[in-house]
């Protein structure tokens, strides 16, 4: 008889000892939104951060084991100093903390702010090895735009595009 379970923690699991195969689908936490713009003309938020890799698979040889699941957290946005880049998330492999811009407010009104946390990995293990694993997202970055900066002064710009 085939049972299915749904974990959105850390935990373990003990596996049957008469299951023939354990089939998975695992997801790595979400990168958070990048630092907001400040600049005399446009304050904006910034670009998302990506999903976290979603993985399929089926496990064989573990019946009557215990797997470890260790999920991936979704990363933190930027605090309430906006250079400061967010945490990344708990996981089973952490996920990195996002830049920190350590700019001040020049002349022509550009402060970009920092960077969004990663999301952390989620792992299924065995003791000490991993069996599957997906990644986190990427932290987002911050996306500035002035009409008083680079762009006025015949300088080009760049679109910046995530998907997840």
């Amino acid at each position: 008889m085939a049972t299915t379970q749904t974990f959105t923690s850390s935990t373990t699991y003990a596996i049957p000892s008469d299951a023939a195969n354990v089939t998975y689908i695992i997801h790595g936490g979400k990168g958070a939104v990048g630092g907001p713009c400040n600049t005399r003309v446009n304050r904006s938020s910034g670009g998302a951060g990506a999903r976290g890799q979603k993985i399929s698979g089926t496990l064989t040889g573990v019946a009557g084991s215990t797997l470890t699941l260790t999920m991936g957290g979704n990363g933190s946005g930027v605090g309430g100093n906006r250079d400061t880049g967010g945490n990344g998330a708990g996981g089973y492999w952490n996920g990195g903390r996002g830049g920190n811009n350590n700019s001040s407010d020049s002349s022509n009104g550009w402060n970009a702010g920092g960077g969004g946390g990663g999301g952390g990995a989620t792992a299924i293990r065995i003791g000490g090895t991993v069996l599957a694993g997906a990644g986190g997202g990427g932290g987002g970055a911050c996306i500035c735009f002035s009409t008083n900066g680079a762009a006025d002064n015949g300088q080009t710009s760049s679109d910046i595009n995530t998907s997840g």
